[in-house]
């Protein structure tokens, strides 16, 4: 891993981030700031052996959060070492493999909580994670305060976040605004729409970096451009106008390109944004799409150019529904001949 080359210290934040929120960030900046780390680690946990019993998220949800919550920050890294290791998660196997990865002279810090102190000695070779790694103990409420780095007290847990999105209550200013979007749009929609949806959002990201889009506004898009998808609407194909509409009033997102790219990734238009092509594209090409014939060519396309790319994923998307017997979207024909005379 290049990313833990040549640093001079880092500190290591472990968790299960079911979800992330406000409270671990705060610790983790308050961390950066106060040791002059060079970065910070989070690695969210695979099977940890104490929650062995808890009902905890799948780990690619756990990590997709941790990504969205961090890009803005370049002092943050997410390690998926945890994630990728078979059987139980020990703090002191994953010390020893950052070690490993690390320069001989690198400062290794671990961050723990106080209220986690009289635990480590029921960890597995506490002794040896003493000597591998120093220890940075932060203030917890109610827990003593000698010999702690005294952070920001944000009285936020990941158990109570849970708790609330399954009371139907409000979680917003726990944690940052697009890890709230997709907990909500995961909560909503069933498991086989929202693994198209975190799919389109990879490839959004990837096309995104490739012709340099915002890739926070792409992640958004991508999350909620199904959004609507599942309700009963009489005209489906409108279901990312609906979206649009519900991004705005269930999280606030004003942002005319987002709301566009939401609104037409399906039918396309004449005059696309680079987002909405980017969207509209990302739909029809994650990973876990049906393999019909035109869909390699598309893939390359998109990467070079997203205008021919668009001529011929219309020509597509339009020849197939007119193989089903349904009727044709004016916007996707007016689309159609925009691109291929553009």
């Amino acid at each position: 891993m290049e990313e833990f080359k040549n640093l001079k210290s880092i500190a290591i934040l472990g968790g299960t981030f079911d979800p992330v929120h406000y409270g671990h960030l705060a610790i983790a900046e308050a961390v950066r700031k106060e040791y002059g780390v060079e970065k910070i680690v989070f690695i969210p946990s695979g099977q940890p052996p104490h929650k062995k019993d808890m009902d905890i998220s799948n780990k690619e949800d756990r990590y997709n959060m941790l990504k969205l919550a961090t890009a803005n920050n370049p002092h943050f890294i997410v390690s998926r070492c945890e994630l990728d290791r078979d059987g139980y998660s020990y703090t002191v196997d994953t010390i020893e493999y950052i070690k490993s990865i690390c320069d001989d002279n690198t400062k290794i810090y671990f961050i723990i909580g106080a209220d986690i102190v009289p635990k480590i000695s029921t960890w597995k070779e506490p002794e040896r994670l003493k000597e591998i790694c120093d220890f940075i103990i932060v203030s917890r409420p109610g827990f003593p305060a000698n010999n702690t780095l005294i952070v920001p007290s944000v009285d936020i847990s990941s158990s109570a976040i849970r708790n609330r999105v399954k009371e139907g209550k409000g979680i917003k200013y726990l944690l940052p605004p697009d890890v709230e979007i997709y907990v909500y749009v995961k909560h909503k929609l069933s498991s086989k729409k929202f693994t198209h949806i975190v799919n389109t959002m990879e490839t959004s990201r990837n096309l995104a970096l490739v012709h340099g889009e915002d890739i926070k506004k792409a992640e958004i898009a991508a999350l909620l451009h199904d959004y609507a998808k599942e309700m009963p609407l009489e005209h489906p194909i409108n279901h990312g106008i609906v979206a649009a509409e519900m991004a705005r009033n269930e999280f606030g997102i004003y942002d005319i390109d987002i709301l566009n790219a939401i609104s037409y990734h399906t039918t396309g238009r004449p005059n696309m944004s680079r987002l909405e092509k980017i969207i509209f594209l990302a739909d029809m090409t994650e990973k876990n799409r049906p393999n019909y014939k035109e869909l390699e060519e598309i893939k390359k396309l998109a990467k070079s150019d997203l205008d021919k790319a668009m001529a011929f994923a219309l020509s597509a998307k339009i020849e197939f529904t007119k193989s089903k017997g349904k009727d044709i979207h004016p916007l996707g024909l007016e689309a159609l001949k925009y691109y291929e005379n553009k």
